[in-house]
This record gives structure tokens, C-alpha cells and sequence, in this order.
């Protein structure tokens, strides 16, 4: 039997419940477009260098307008 790891015991639990109180998955390659990753570049370094760190579609919505 494979020993709990992160993932079992935290993750996949911090997940369900999110999904639970109406919060919607993302998967990694959705998360890297809507971040806008930098896809011709090799290491995971490279591609966030200039991403944003959050989803600025759902950021600038949902602030209130000055």
C-alpha cells in the first residue's frame, strides 16, 4: 500500500472542499494560458518569468471600478 503523501492528505481535500463551496478547477495548462505563461520557452523558470500570478480576466472583474 503507497504511504499518504501531500497530495492524499492535503491537497485532494483542500480541492474537494473548495469545489464543495462553488469554486471551479483549473487544470495546470489552463492556469499557464489564462496566467499567460511564455510557451516557447524550456524550463518552468522561463515561462513564469513574465506571467502574472493571477488570473487577471477574473482580478479586473471583480474590483470595483475607481
Amino acid at each position: 500500500m503507497p504511504k499518504p503523501g501531500e497530495h492524499k492528505t492535503v491537497q485532494s481535500r483542500i480541492i474537494t472542499y473548495a469545489q464543495e463551496i462553488g469554486w471551479k478547477f483549473v487544470s495546470g495548462d489552463e492556469a499557464e494560458t489564462r496566467r499567460c505563461f511564455n510557451n516557447h520557452s524550456g524550463k518552468i523558470q522561463e515561462k513564469a518569468a513574465q506571467a502574472s500570478i493571477y488570473f487577471n480576466d477574473i482580478l479586473i472583474s471583480k474590483s470595483p471600478r475607481i
